[in-house]
């Protein structure tokens, strides 16, 4: 499989047959679709990834040092 800058994918040299294929990219929802390969003829498959809305409620910091028992 060779993957471009673009997101453009490709695979070569595969076996008539059925597949599933996922696509994946941090920060969005999977896509999955199926693929039939037929007499090795190729296959166009796009995907729309839907960016998945996170947030974060909240910060902790951590900070490390000495203080005296009296504080």
């Amino acid at each position: 499989m060779s993957v471009g800058s673009d997101g453009a994918f490709s695979f070569s040299k595969l076996e008539d047959g059925n597949y599933t294929v996922t696509a994946s990219f941090i920060g969005y929802t999977s896509g999955t679709q199926s693929v039939n390969i037929a007499d090795g003829k190729a296959q166009t498959v796009d995907f729309t990834l839907t960016p998945v809305a996170q947030s974060i409620d909240e910060v902790v910091v951590i900070g490390y040092g000495t203080a005296r028992k009296k504080t």
